[in-house]
């Protein structure tokens, strides 16, 4: 016999019911989409020069970001800023010359980063033809690819040498016609075409172009205009994570390696591979140890060898074409939610992980490319003078809202014309660590714009 519960007990069931089904239905209704993104690469090939965006993929790092990422290989028709100019969700990859031949076609794209930040373009040759300079290519047959010309000219330009005293060929991508003679020496890359030869038992060698005046970028990273005011913030985690994903694809070469030739191009030859990204890793902070930044001398000086190979191209203003703050934040906010280790093995700051602790050696390659500047003690210094007090003071002004802008401040000591800078990371015990040496960048990037630069 069936017993009926009173009216009560049935609406406090009902209202049960509602709220576990309630609740059930919010735990599974569906995330905020992800936002598409397609790489458009510029090779056909998913190979290590682009390591850390497969590394990216392969662990699942876009799609945690909520990007759904799709990285597609380049058919040999491709023209790669075209795609990218008509798209408002593709993100290309190409060469810096590659990229301003379609601003000067009036392509409307824009620059937000590079995964090199100098070009591994490269003269290769036999050995055995002793072509060790630009100089002993005079009376030799030259072999430039389609993005390789204002690379060609920069360095004649520096070394004094003219079109007429070189044959110059069209080059692709084979090797063949290097090692029957057909060519003396043929454009290739430091980290792909050069390690093939080389891991094949050829005896070859190679001039790097950018130890001779030719100053770009190489793998550009660029989208549309639509693109970039659509989906910036979408963008910064996309370099983030790519930032991710070379950090961890050079910290263990011989396993990324090995991961690209399983999931990606099983016919590829693994010693090739490997030596390829650890030829790699010097390119990626070339520049800066924020990885994917740009600098604008770079840009300004890529810019103007362009337009001399090429009499009456224009280019729009520079503000046009490169947008800096897409890879600035993406290198400086931690927007991949991981620990900054580094591309060479440095010690995260537990309490800022982007904020990247420097070994002794890594301070001393900093320090190169930051004249008069000196470390001591777990701090960089310097030391400035200048015309007057008011030039001082200028100077202090100037670099004042890079210091705010990086949440980084400088130790300054003024005395009439003189100011003295000390930088050092607080957080970290008073120790170097990359911020230090990005603020030190910024600092001297200043100096030649001030009215009153300081006395040599």
């Amino acid at each position: 016999m069936s017993r009926s519960l009173p009216r009560g007990s049935l609406l406090l069931l009902a209202g049960l019911f509602l709220a576990v089904a309630g609740r059930v239905g919010a735990e599974i209704a569906p995330g905020p989409s992800p936002v598409q993104l397609v790489v458009q690469m510029d090779l056909g090939v998913k190979n290590a020069q682009f390591a850390g965006l497969l590394v990216a993929e392969q662990r699942g790092w876009y799609r945690e970001a909520g990007l759904d990422v799709a990285l597609v290989k380049a058919a040999d028709t491709t023209d790669v800023a075209a795609v990218v100019a008509a798209s408002d969700h593709t993100l290309g990859s190409i060469e810096s010359g590659l990229f301003l031949a379609g601003r000067a076609r009036h392509l409307p794209i824009v620059a937000i980063g590079t995964m090199f930040q100098a070009s591994p373009l490269s003269q290769i040759s036999l050995t055995a033809k002793g072509i060790r300079t630009p100089a002993d290519w005079v009376g030799k047959k030259i072999a430039v690819g389609a993005d390789g010309h204002e690379a060609i000219d920069a360095v004649l330009a520096k070394a004094g040498l003219t079109h007429a005293q070189l044959t110059l060929l069209d080059a692709d991508y084979d090797n063949a016609p290097l090692l029957d003679g057909r060519y003396d020496s043929k454009q290739g890359y430091l980290i792909d075409e050069y390690v093939a030869l080389r891991t094949a038992g050829h005896d070859v060698s190679a001039i790097l172009l950018s130890d001779y005046g030719n100053v770009a970028y190489s793998q550009v990273m660029f989208v549309s205009q639509a693109f970039l005011a659509k989906n910036r913030a979408a963008l910064v985690k996309f370099l983030a994570v790519s930032n991710r994903g070379w950090r961890t694809a050079v910290a263990d070469p011989a396993a990324t390696a090995k991961m690209i030739i399983a999931r990606y191009e099983p016919s590829l030859g693994l010693a090739y591979q490997t030596e390829s990204l650890r030829q790699i890793a010097p390119f990626l902070t070339r520049e800066s140890l924020l990885m994917g930044t740009m600098k604008r001398a770079t840009w300004e000086e890529n810019a103007r060898a362009f337009r001399h190979t090429r009499p009456g191209v224009q280019l729009p203003p520079l503000e046009e074409w490169v947008d800096f703050t897409v890879a600035d934040e993406a290198a400086t906010t931690g927007a991949d939610g991981a620990a900054a280790d580094g591309s060479t093995g440095p010690r995260s700051d537990p309490g800022n992980p982007v904020r990247v602790l420097l070994s002794p050696a890594e301070i001393a390659a900093a320090l190169t490319r930051l004249p008069g500047w000196k470390a001591e003690e777990g701090r960089i210094m310097k030391s400035y003078a200048f015309k007057d007090f008011a030039g001082a003071i200028a100077f202090i002004n100037a670099f004042a809202p890079e210091c705010e802008r990086l949440d980084h401040h400088a130790e300054i000591f003024t005395v009439y014309n003189k100011v003295n800078l000390t930088l050092t990371t607080f957080a970290a015990g008073q120790r170097i660590s990359s911020y230090d040496i990005l603020l030190a960048e910024r600092i001297e990037a200043l100096i030649p714009k001030l009215a009153s630069p300081p006395k040599p």
